[in-house]
């Protein structure tokens, strides 16, 4: 068998490494137009597009759709009292721990600073609860560690389910209501509107 390299052979291994590196790069830059750099979750963007499609397709199938949205308690105070190189850290462990307990089909966005909704298809808001109050006890029952501190870190979560003649924005803000009704009666705690 001769192992000598033709440049034909030569040229064509040449080509089969170009087309590796660009789809490497193209998967890169998906991932660049679509997730959080910090967190990991998808971005605020990604997600409203998402969010459209699966509000449509709630129509269209009748299936249940529900939103969680997630705040994290009193985040102002670790960036003031451990600096935001922390914040970043409790940021990124806070996301991971929620995406562990997800299916595939659900979908986490950092919509903005400490605040992320979750999309979940074929859920309606009793199960959007549930899983909320999953994830709060898994949050507030471990410490984050940041910037070799031990933070204990709770949750505040607001779920709600779009109705049949709701639209996106409804159900975002029955979900931010829900949240601000966490927030405003102790934290650390889950309320879920109904549709």
């Amino acid at each position: 068998m001769n192992l000598t390299h033709t440049a034909g052979v030569h040229g064509y291994t040449m080509v089969l490494r170009e087309g590796q590196q660009r789809s490497i790069d193209v998967y890169r830059l998906k991932q660049m137009l679509t997730r959080d750099h910090l967190t990991g979750t998808f971005n605020r963007m990604h997600f409203f597009e998402v969010a459209v499609r699966e509000c449509a397709r709630k129509k269209r199938y009748a299936k249940p759709l529900s939103l969680v949205m997630v705040d994290i308690d009193l985040f102002k105070r670790v960036n003031d009292a451990h600096g935001h190189a922390a914040g970043d850290q409790v940021l990124k462990q806070f996301a991971q721990r929620c995406m562990s307990l997800l299916r595939p089909s659900d979908m986490m966005a950092r919509i903005g600073g400490e605040e992320f909704a979750i999309l979940l298809p074929e859920t309606n808001v009793d199960g959007a609860k549930l899983l909320a109050e999953r994830l709060r006890a898994t949050i507030a029952e471990v410490y984050m560690d940041a910037d070799s501190r031990r933070l204990h870190i709770t949750g505040s979560f607001g779920c709600a389910e779009l109705g049949e003649n709701c639209n996106l924005e409804t159900m975002m803000a029955d979900a931010d209501a829900a949240l601000y009704e966490a927030k405003q009666t102790g934290r650390n705690r889950v309320v879920g509107k109904q549709a």
